[in-house]
């Protein structure tokens, strides 16, 4: 692209991330339930952000480097066998970030969070299998609210939830099929991923609407 149009290549350098981890995982009720755990705190110098730069020529938001961020965050998940069939999970990630290191021009942006970095994200599913091949699951996610980008609108939080039914057909010989239909965001969840305001009015991503689905595959 010519130099001087309104979207020209900009350049930015590496980042780094040092980052101390402990991690714990464990099963109590005879096997049925399996707890992990795990709690972070990181340091991520020269980090690449969505909005930290400019392009040159229209000034419109461009990936760019931060001096200096940091976060801290703690994730549990679990998985319990109810019965031989049925198993339930739950998942739950919190997250804290902060800008802690900008330039003269990203002044503006100390101290903020960062963006793509929710602070709270949940899911809980269930799955349930027959003694005759078929098998259903479901399961709800959670996002919390937050920054596409620096300097943008945050993002609402949504709810998403997702079902799924399969069968399995044995044929012998070692040889199967299995058919599956899926619904993803079954009540049609109206939500943003990014939003960026530019200097031809705006770029904005919605997620994924109802999504219906079905597969069929083979092993032999």
């Amino acid at each position: 692209m010519p130099t001087g149009a309104p979207f020209s290549a900009i350049a930015f350098s590496g980042d780094r991330i040092k980052q101390h981890e402990i991690y714990g995982r464990t099963t109590v009720m005879d096997g049925a339930l399996g707890l992990k755990a795990s709690a972070f705190v990181y340091r991520w110098e020269d980090p690449q952000v969505s909005g930290a730069g400019a392009y040159p020529g229209s000034g419109d938001p461009a990936i760019g480097n931060l001096l200096e961020a940091q976060g801290k965050g703690f994730e549990f998940s679990a998985r319990y066998s109810a019965t031989d069939r049925l198993s339930l999970t739950a998942n739950l990630g919190l997250l804290e970030t902060e800008i802690t290191g900008t330039t003269a021009s990203q002044a503006a942006f100390q101290g903020l969070e960062l963006p793509r970095a929710p602070k709270t994200t949940a899911s809980l599913g269930a799955a349930w299998s027959g003694s005759n091949g078929f098998d259903v699951a479901g399961q709800v996610r959670f996002v919390g609210s937050h920054f596409s980008a620096l300097g943008q609108d945050k993002l609402d939080s949504y709810a998403v939830v997702d079902l799924s039914a399969g069968y399995d057909w044995a044929l012998g010989n070692g040889n199967s099929v299995r058919i599956e239909a899926f619904v993803d965001n079954v009540f049609d969840e109206r939500y943003q991923t990014f939003t960026e305001a530019t200097s031809f009015g705006g770029l904005n991503k919605v997620g994924q609407p109802r999504t219906i689905g079905l597969s069929a595959t083979v092993e032999f």
